[in-house]
């Protein structure tokens, strides 16, 4: 890249990593952003956005440098089950000039509850934080919650539970359907910061 008076730069694909298939599309009515039921609210344009219409991860890709080898993980918002929405997760390794998917997952624990607008960060040692935002039509109003893995776990599990983070006691109402639009973790314990788009 060129930054001087006349700027220039170029980007050239350097290679594609398949994933195991999921599914992005949330099914939402009625418009794109109307997705996640709430406690007590009965309208459908009331639900909350789910932002996986944008078919992306939601924030940024977490980089850690390892002698010899470089991580980088992210995560997405899909559905992880018929209507019930779950946090896809990414561990992508560089080795040399080589990438790889070395491990994924959909963090999505079968209990009803709506899991999205995620956030993921590795520590020094290989670890993860996975944090998330949470509701569901009848108990659980938004929220937030994380859960974790150690670089020794088998692959493409978070195996350390669930916390939570903070819950509300009431739903999200209008002027519209945004809910925690930005999530951060920068992956060193007990640094995990949450701020929301309401």
């Amino acid at each position: 890249m060129k930054w001087q008076a006349t700027p220039s730069a170029s980007l050239t694909l350097n290679t594609q990593l398949p994933t195991a298939p999921f599914d992005s599309i949330f099914p939402c009515a009625p418009t794109a952003r109307d997705c996640l039921p709430q406690p007590g609210v009965v309208d459908p344009q009331q639900y909350l956005d789910i932002l996986s219409y944008r078919q992306r991860p939601t924030f940024r890709l977490a980089y850690r440098n390892f002698k010899g080898l470089r991580a980088l993980v992210t995560s997405q918002s899909v559905e992880a089950t018929p209507g019930v929405a779950g946090e896809r997760w990414y561990e992508i390794r560089r080795t040399g000039e080589s990438y790889s998917l070395y491990q994924q997952g959909t963090y999505a624990p079968a209990d009803g509850v709506h899991r999205w607008m995620g956030s993921i960060a590795m520590d020094k040692r290989g670890d993860m934080g996975l944090g998330y935002s949470v509701v569901n039509a009848t108990t659980v109003y938004p929220g937030i919650r994380y859960t974790g893995r150690l670089a020794s776990d088998p692959l493409g599990q978070m195996t350390l539970g669930e916390g939570r983070s903070s819950t509300a006691r009431v739903s999200k109402r209008p002027p519209n359907s945004r809910w925690g639009d930005y999530t951060d973790n920068d992956g060193r314990p007990g640094r995990r910061l949450h701020v929301s788009g309401t």
